[in-house]
């Protein structure tokens, strides 16, 4: 699964959801995109949007119903998430609103953590790791785990194809912000310290996937 909307969005028909190619018209389409800044200190800053059209707003409520995901972690509503973060102490909710624009509403979620391991462990962010392979003092690896469509079966895939044509698309982005230069990234780099992946039609369905991962020393 990925990162951002692991919080509720489980389950296969969601994970269907969030494997497939995205439409890049504002708000036409559901729009997801998580920004990742870790800090010199180990800290952790890390920022959602989501963009939900109105047309996807009913079937995305009934699927989380389904799921029996926890009301007001998504869409997320302040109080509910402030609540569930109790079960996380050193991570504190940083900013939580939403507000509506032509075509649908935008909702943003913004957290920040102590120890940024400490957040990737907690599974908020859903299949994120932080690796050392060099132990403390080495480089840190970022590592996005998707799962491989070659599992899925052709039934599968058609529903998934038809869930995506009724939310009207969708187009997830990830965004990195390291504390020093990049070593490595499979991603498209956009500064010395930063890089991005904007999942779309291109190779979704194919054996393998191509891995999202970045390198940094700390």
């Amino acid at each position: 699964m990925l990162p951002f909307p692991s919080l509720p969005l489980r389950g296969s028909l969601l994970l269907a959801l969030l494997l497939l190619p995205g439409i890049a018209h504002p708000l036409l389409a559901l729009s997801l995109d998580l920004a990742l800044h870790f800090h010199r200190d180990g800290s952790l800053e890390t920022q959602w949007e989501v963009e939900i059209p109105e047309k996807a707003s009913g079937i995305l409520q009934e699927m989380l119903s389904l799921e029996g995901a926890a009301k007001g972690i998504f869409p997320p509503e302040e109080q509910a998430w402030r609540k569930m973060l109790e079960a996380h102490p050193g991570i504190t909710l940083e900013e939580c609103r939403s507000y509506g624009q032509a075509g649908g509403r935008r909702y943003v979620l913004r957290l920040r953590a102590q120890e940024g391991e400490a957040l990737l462990e907690s599974g908020l962010l859903g299949a994120l790791t932080l690796e050392k392979p060099q132990g403390e003092k080495g480089i840190r690896v970022l590592r996005v785990t998707l799962p491989s469509p070659k599992e899925w079966t052709p039934p599968r895939i058609r529903s998934a194809r038809m869930l995506l044509e009724a939310l009207g698309g969708l187009e997830v982005r990830l965004r990195l912000e390291t504390p020093t230069p990049l070593l490595d990234t499979t991603g498209r780099k956009t500064a010395p310290r930063r890089c991005q992946w904007l999942l779309d039609s291109a190779g979704w369905f194919q054996d393998a996937l191509p891995p999202l991962q970045a390198s940094w020393n700390p």
